[in-house]
């Protein structure tokens, strides 16, 4: 999704949870910041 729509703020919030599934804390940081910054208000 993320490939076709790159601001798309639930893919990236998913994304981030599956990071997290995996340790990968930092992926999953950065998601979750680009996401914000995407749609501070979500």
């Amino acid at each position: 999704v993320l490939d076709i729509e790159s601001q798309n703020v639930k893919a990236m919030y998913r994304r981030a949870q599956a990071y997290i599934g995996t340790f990968d804390l930092d992926l999953a940081e950065l998601d979750v910041r680009t996401a914000l910054e995407v749609d501070p208000g979500n």
